[in-house]
């Protein structure tokens, strides 16, 4: 598979001028994401997010902490999820997994890398994207959360480690399983890797929906000898 810069470099051959994605007006010349300024101001914003899960509160929750994450603590310590996973998100999202719209991770990653900066937190030491079965990044032929990861890692200068965690459980598509479904499907899908030594550490995600499986993977993690363990991702389905 081509690399995402070359795919970026034929697009700029072909199509000089840049096209909005989701509405087909020309963009801004100084555009680079292929989405228009009133597309991206139109993008459905997490207001009043849970501070560890991203989750929606009511505007009257004083604790900033939803009632899933009081009764049971993840084992993650934050997220960093900017989008709703409703339309035109789900579009941008789809497209690039089952579409292989690839330029689509770089209107993707930009979003998510100006929440992070809007954070103005301690950098983790690691990204690590959600690992796929090899089965299945051999069938779609790309990780789209590495895809979406890696200009991130470049903008903050932060590495992409894609060794140290495995997917050695072929798991069912999750898409129609309810939370408990989703947790037991993902249980022990993941393994780390015995010389895994990072203390903070980002796991990157396309879509969290009942966060089972970034839950799962953090999990490990931690075992694994992780500190602080924070779920950067680009959507989130925010009812709990």
């Amino acid at each position: 598979m081509k690399s995402l810069d070359s795919i970026r470099q034929i697009y700029r051959r072909i199509l000089p001028d840049s096209f909005c994605v989701l509405c087909g007006e020309k963009c801004d010349d100084s555009n680079q994401a292929f989405i228009c300024e009133r597309c991206l101001s139109d993008l459905p914003v997490i207001t009043a997010p849970c501070q560890i899960c991203c989750a929606t509160l009511s505007i009257k929750d004083v604790y900033k902490v939803c009632g899933s994450c009081l009764g049971t603590k993840p084992f993650y310590q934050k997220s960093i999820i900017p989008l709703e996973y409703v339309f035109p998100t789900t579009k941008l999202i789809k497209q690039l997994k089952y579409n292989e719209k690839l330029l689509f991770s770089e209107i993707l990653s930009k979003i998510l890398l100006d929440k992070v900066r809007q954070e103005n937190q301690a950098l983790p030491e690691l990204i690590i994207p959600v690992p796929l079965h090899p089965f299945r990044l051999i069938n779609r032929g790309f990780n789209q959360s590495a895809l979406i990861a890696k200009p991130i890692s470049n903008e903050l200068n932060i590495p992409i480690d894609q060794k140290s965690c495995r997917r050695i459980i072929n798991t069912l598509q999750q898409t129609g399983f309810n939370k408990n479904q989703r947790k037991k499907n993902i249980r022990n899908a993941f393994s780390v890797s015995s010389s895994f030594s990072a203390k903070h550490v980002a796991i990157l995600d396309d879509v969290v929906t009942t966060g089972s499986t970034v839950n799962e993977l953090a999990k490990i993690l931690q075992l694994a000898g992780a500190e602080t363990i924070e779920v950067w991702a680009c959507a989130r389905t925010c009812s709990v």
